[in-house]
Order: structure tokens, then C-alpha cells, then sequence
């Protein structure tokens, strides 16, 4: 069985460079490779392609990539600090939401969260006169 290959993604750092000012401050001074790999990662028997993506969900993808990183204090290291990884603000199951509802603080705080986007979203479809659908 081949092994795992690696090679730079320049598209992935390219939109990484404009979402880091604006979202992930924190992240300016610290040194982050951007790779493609093949075979692709499987997460859940899911299979997710860079190529499948539109631009959109292209920019979300990395911004939830820079979310995983967390800038952690230490003086042992060069520079004093580290990156460390950080899990999801929800884990939750589709299923579950349907049949409890918003039954834990996270997944309420979250489904507040997607409501405001839609919101957002539908506000600036309008205000463009574009059609969101």
C-alpha cells in the first residue's frame, strides 16, 4: 500500500492570508504550512475534495481549518509561543436536535449563531437584489 503524499496548496494559503487579519489575529506572527494530501482524509467515511468546492464553501473550509488552531503561551519555544489544536465549539447529531430540540447551552449558542448568518445573508441578498436560492 503507497503512503501518504504531501505538496503545497497555494489557493488554500492565499485565502488563509486574507481570512487571518480580519478573524484569526491571533494567528499573524505564527509560521503554518498549507498542504494537499492524497489520499484524501476520510472523516465518518466521509471523503470531502478541495476540486468539488465552490468559493464560498472554499473560504469556509479554510477559515474552519484556522478555527482548529490555538495559540498557546510557552517560553520554552522560540518566539514564545505555540500552536496548539483545538476541537469543535458543538459536536452534535442532526437527529438528536430534531427529536430534543436546543437541549444543551452549545448547541442553542450554535443554532443562535446559524439563524444570525441567515439573517445576515438574506439582508444582503436583498440589499444586492440578488436571490440567495
Amino acid at each position: 500500500m503507497a503512503g501518504t503524499t504531501y505538496w503545497r496548496a497555494p489557493e488554500v494559503e492565499e485565502i488563509a492570508e486574507l481570512l487571518i487579519p480580519e478573524h484569526h489575529q491571533d494567528l499573524t506572527d505564527m509560521r503554518i504550512h498549507y498542504l494537499f494530501r492524497a489520499p484524501a482524509a476520510r472523516r465518518s467515511g466521509k471523503v470531502k475534495y478541495w476540486e468539488l468546492l465552490n468559493e464560498k464553501q472554499r473560504v469556509a473550509l479554510v477559515d474552519h481549518e484556522l478555527c482548529h488552531f490555538e495559540v498557546i503561551e510557552d517560553d520554552e519555544v522560540d518566539g514564545g509561543r505555540r500552536l496548539a489544536t483545538r476541537g469543535h465549539d458543538l459536536e452534535e447529531f442532526t437527529a438528536v436536535v430534531e427529536r430534543h430540540g436546543l437541549w444543551r447551552p452549545e448547541v442553542e449558542a450554535f443554532a443562535g449563531a446559524a439563524i444570525g448568518a441567515q439573517l445576515e445573508l438574506s439582508l444582503t441578498d436583498v440589499r444586492d437584489g440578488s436571490d440567495a436560492g
